[in-house]
């Protein structure tokens, strides 16, 4: 009845095996590189064949790590800088701008857009999509699609705060919707697949297509 995506960050560019386990249990690191206002940035992604990892942002001087921040969970949001003296908001507009770059590039590849969560219930899908590359610009499409009729209603969640503001396309009630999107909000953070984050509730990235 019900069907979740699964997602993480993967970076695949520069694949480089970082385990001496066998074949099966190797670990993965891959580096992403870019540059932000004219200094040079690193991403770099470590996954396990279970589709556990995580991220790093990383800036190196001559082989000097100047730079080391962690993105522990792949969710898109630095939570701690390790080491070096920038301001986590602003280490992760750097990474933001380093995550977009790599989906520019083609360095991700995904599966049905970046940040979705699907949930289908008594013949109706209910999704929840964030847009946007900077924490504190991003907003939520939700939509509600009867899968008999193939009607839709979306609506615009303009700052990801869990308030509905705007509706888009359809007749639903503002009232009506608000209290299905808090529901499938609760859905998706029990899942893990939602999180609240910085007063803002965002999707996690969109799993990778692994396959070439």
């Amino acid at each position: 009845m019900v069907h979740f995506i699964k997602y993480l960050i993967y970076l695949f560019l520069g694949s480089l095996i970082i385990s001496c386990s066998p074949t099966r249990d190797l670990a993965v690191k891959s580096t992403f590189s870019f540059m932000y206002d004219s200094q040079d940035y690193q991403i770099i992604s470590i996954n396990s064949p279970q589709g556990d990892g995580m991220n790093f942002l990383t800036k190196t001087d001559e082989n000097t790590i100047k730079l080391k921040c962690l993105d522990q969970d792949q969710d898109g949001i630095l939570e701690l800088i390790q080491y070096g003296n920038l301001d986590i908001n602003e280490a992760n507009m750097i990474y933001n701008y380093g995550l977009q770059k790599a989906l520019e590039s083609g360095k991700y590849r995904n599966k049905d857009g970046l940040r979705k969560f699907e949930h289908i219930q008594n013949d109706t899908l209910f999704v929840v999509e964030t847009m946007g590359s900077y924490i504190d610009q991003v907003y939520n499409i939700f939509t509600i699609t009867d899968l008999n009729s193939n009607n839709r209603t979306a609506f615009i969640d303009q700052d990801s705060d869990g308030a509905l503001d705007i509706r888009e396309k359809g007749i639903m009630e503002l009232k009506m919707a608000q209290s299905l999107y808090d529901n499938i909000l609760q859905t998706g953070i029990q899942e893990a697949e939602i999180f609240f984050k910085r007063e803002k509730y965002i999707v996690k990235f969109n799993t990778i297509d692994r396959s070439s």
